[in-house]
């Protein structure tokens, strides 16, 4: 279970996700996912529907969020050189989903590095 904040007051991500208030973006999701689906060419789906609806960036951060641990460092200089163990476990989300969109860009952002400068069709 994540919550946003410390305090006992703290909003349940779950309960933002699943609010009814959120039907109508929900809704035009699914419509311009059908019209994707059938009427237009990949590249006008995807960028039709990224863009216009939030519920997706919203299912991408609630995949990703995770509650880092409790990272402390000594005063040895040798550990000040090196990242701790536990900062960089805590850097990559815990669940299967949120590690795999986390590579996907990772590899999207390697990719278009390497492609965009020598012309090659990307995006």
């Amino acid at each position: 279970e994540v919550t946003i904040g410390d305090d006992p007051k703290s909003y349940h991500l779950d309960l933002l996700l699943k609010n009814p208030r959120l039907l109508g973006h929900y809704a035009i999701l699914g419509i311009l996912a059908a019209i994707g689906l059938v009427v237009a060419h990949v590249q006008i789906s995807t960028r039709m529907i990224c863009s216009t609806s939030p519920a997706i960036f919203w299912f991408i951060a609630y995949c990703m969020m995770s509650k880092p641990p409790n990272t402390t460092r000594s005063n040895n200089s040798k550990d000040q050189e090196h990242v701790d163990e536990k900062y960089l476990s805590s850097v990559l989300p815990r669940n299967f989903v949120g590690r795999l969109v986390w590579y996907y860009a990772l590899l999207f952002m390697l990719l278009g590095v390497i492609l965009h400068p020598n012309f090659l069709p990307w995006t």
